[in-house]
Protein backbone atom coordinates (compact mmCIF):
# COMPACT_ATOMS: atom_id res chain seq x y z
CA UNK A 1 0.00 0.00 0.00
CA UNK A 2 1.34 3.18 -0.90
CA UNK A 3 1.57 6.59 1.36
CA UNK A 4 0.02 8.78 -1.31
CA UNK A 5 -1.92 11.30 0.07
CA UNK A 6 -4.49 11.52 -2.62
CA UNK A 7 -6.54 14.59 -1.83
CA UNK A 8 -3.81 16.31 -1.53
CA UNK A 9 -2.56 15.64 -4.97
CA UNK A 10 -5.99 16.54 -6.42
CA UNK A 11 -5.52 19.99 -4.95
CA UNK A 12 -2.41 20.66 -6.46
CA UNK A 13 -3.63 19.24 -9.89
CA UNK A 14 -7.06 21.36 -9.56
CA UNK A 15 -4.48 24.45 -8.70
CA UNK A 16 -2.64 23.82 -11.91
CA UNK A 17 -5.48 23.76 -14.03
CA UNK A 18 -6.96 27.11 -12.50
CA UNK A 19 -4.16 28.73 -13.25
CA UNK A 20 -4.17 26.79 -17.27
CA UNK A 21 -7.36 28.26 -17.08
CA UNK A 22 -6.56 31.84 -16.08
CA UNK A 23 -3.84 32.20 -18.42
CA UNK A 24 -6.41 30.74 -21.52
CA UNK A 25 -8.94 33.40 -20.35
CA UNK A 26 -5.73 36.17 -20.41
CA UNK A 27 -4.96 34.94 -23.93
CA UNK A 28 -7.96 35.15 -25.65
CA UNK A 29 -8.99 38.38 -23.96
CA UNK A 30 -6.08 40.25 -25.59
CA UNK A 31 -6.51 38.70 -28.38
CA UNK A 32 -10.28 39.85 -29.06
CA UNK A 33 -8.89 42.68 -27.69
CA UNK A 34 -6.63 43.49 -29.95
CA UNK A 35 -7.61 42.39 -32.83
CA UNK A 36 -11.53 43.07 -32.51
CA UNK A 37 -13.42 45.67 -29.73
CA UNK A 38 -10.29 47.61 -28.90
CA UNK A 39 -8.63 47.78 -32.15
CA UNK A 40 -6.68 50.48 -32.28
CA UNK A 41 -3.97 52.39 -34.77
CA UNK A 42 -1.47 50.62 -32.37
CA UNK A 43 -1.87 47.00 -31.56
CA UNK A 44 1.79 45.89 -31.85
CA UNK A 45 2.53 48.92 -29.13
CA UNK A 46 -0.63 47.50 -26.63
CA UNK A 47 0.95 43.76 -27.47
CA UNK A 48 4.54 45.39 -26.33
CA UNK A 49 3.48 46.86 -23.64
CA UNK A 50 1.98 43.42 -22.07
CA UNK A 51 4.61 41.52 -23.17
CA UNK A 52 7.06 43.98 -20.86
CA UNK A 53 4.68 44.42 -18.62
CA UNK A 54 3.84 47.20 -18.57
CA UNK A 55 0.17 47.04 -17.15
CA UNK A 56 0.30 50.63 -15.67
CA UNK A 57 0.50 51.94 -19.45
CA UNK A 58 -1.89 49.63 -20.58
CA UNK A 59 -4.29 50.92 -17.77
CA UNK A 60 -3.93 54.53 -18.54
CA UNK A 61 -3.84 54.43 -22.83
CA UNK A 62 -6.37 51.68 -22.95
CA UNK A 63 -8.59 51.96 -20.42
CA UNK A 64 -11.65 49.56 -21.85
CA UNK A 65 -9.26 46.56 -22.29
CA UNK A 66 -10.52 43.46 -20.29
CA UNK A 67 -9.50 43.19 -16.74
CA UNK A 68 -8.76 39.58 -17.91
CA UNK A 69 -6.09 40.62 -19.95
CA UNK A 70 -4.05 41.67 -15.98
CA UNK A 71 -4.21 37.93 -14.69
CA UNK A 72 -0.15 38.15 -16.37
CA UNK A 73 0.46 40.94 -14.29
CA UNK A 74 1.64 38.77 -10.76
CA UNK A 75 1.75 42.27 -8.75
CA UNK A 76 -1.98 42.55 -9.20
CA UNK A 77 -3.83 40.71 -6.69
CA UNK A 78 -7.05 42.26 -7.55
CA UNK A 79 -7.28 40.19 -10.85
CA UNK A 80 -5.41 36.97 -9.80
Amino acid sequence: MSNVNWEAVAKEQMEIIHEYQKSEECWNALLSYVLGKGYTEEPLEFLRCWNEGNFDALREEWPDAPKEIYYADPLNEEEQ
